[in-house]
């Protein structure tokens, strides 16, 4: 586990270097993917708890 942790912040940490290079801001590519993806996907998911 801690390994995919790991290798979860390297790509999070290549993805923010490719977003910087084209001058794309990723936070905001984040929230339309979250909002595109709620909106799909409304009914598939359920809380966990």
């Amino acid at each position: 586990k801690k390994k995919v942790k790991e290798e979860i912040g390297d790509v999070l940490f290549a993805l923010l270097c490719i977003a910087n290079y084209y001058g794309i801001d990723a936070e905001g590519a984040l929230l339309e993917s979250l909002s595109k993806y709620s909106t799909r996907d409304r009914n598939r998911w359920s809380e966990r708890g």
